[in-house]
């Protein structure tokens, strides 16, 4: 792992530390906290060895709050909600990749969820469904990759 690399997990390490304490998961914040300082001691070690473990207990916080998220499922037939306009979806799109690029994951989990209020163009469900999937799933690595198809 270079110095770059040490330096961007240390600075999601600490948004994930940060997220978990404000939600009051504090044994995940104090991990993170942990991992934290190995990132700012450039302990790869310890990071490579840890990193792994911290992610799987989130995954497994993320699916234990899952039914708290659920929703009802949304016949495409009768979705009463309203069509995005190009223009609002092309903005939460360029927020989602500032948002990515600074590490400020709350904020990227905040504009997927104000995407839900909206029926996405047909052309656009499966970059959306991609991108709900990775922020579920902690993969924020993927959404710059996911931004960029159909451009």
């Amino acid at each position: 792992m270079s110095t770059t690399g040490i330096c961007g997990t240390t600075i999601r390490v600490h948004a994930l530390k940060s997220t978990s304490r404000v939600i009051g998961a504090l044994s995940l914040g104090d991990h993170a906290a942990e991992l934290e300082k190995a990132g700012d001691t450039e302990d790869v070690e310890k990071l490579g060895k840890e990193l792994p473990i911290m992610l799987e207990d989130y995954r497994k916080l993320a699916a234990a709050l899952e039914p708290l998220h659920e929703e009802e499922e949304i016949d495409p037939e009768d979705d009463t909600r309203p069509l995005i306009s190009d223009e609002y979806l092309k903005e939460a799109y360029t927020a989602l990749a500032e948002f990515c690029a600074s590490y400020d994951f709350d904020s990227v989990t905040h504009v997927v969820e104000s995407l839900r209020a909206y029926r996405m163009p047909e052309d656009e469900v499966t970059r959306y469904d991609l991108l709900v999937k990775a922020v579920d799933n902690f993969d924020y690595d993927l959404i710059p990759g996911i931004l960029n198809r159909g451009e």
